[in-house]
């Protein structure tokens, strides 16, 4: 077991064309586990060798804004629960309901 991990994030911006670049850095900088946004790809066929990658499937089955999670082989996980993404929209509506919310009343705030 790691007593230390080494975590990375990074915004992708289309993840098919800097894959070698990233292979690369995973390996130099010794990353245990990659946080991955805006990968931009529709299926899930990207592979690393010494490596577990998991992706996040859009709804809608296009390559906008994906996810993934790339986890170094000797670094103790496993997989959590799937939540499902046809519970996604309604998640981002509950979220941009909230945000209204907290809007409404810091305006309301600041009139007083």
């Amino acid at each position: 077991n790691k007593t230390n991990l080494r975590i990375m994030e990074w915004n992708a911006n289309g993840l098919l064309r800097y894959q070698q670049e990233l292979r690369s850095v995973l390996g130099i900088e010794k990353i245990d586990v990659c946080l991955i946004s805006e990968t931009l790809t529709k299926q899930s066929y990207i592979k690393f060798r010494g490596y577990k990658v998991y992706h996040a499937i859009h709804p809608a089955n296009t390559a906008r804004s994906r996810s993934a999670i790339i986890i170094e082989d000797n670094t103790l996980h496993q997989e959590g629960q799937d939540l499902g993404t046809n519970k996604i929209p309604k998640l981002i509506r509950e979220k941009r309901k909230l945000r209204r919310k907290w809007h409404q009343i810091r305006v309301l705030q600041e009139k007083t």
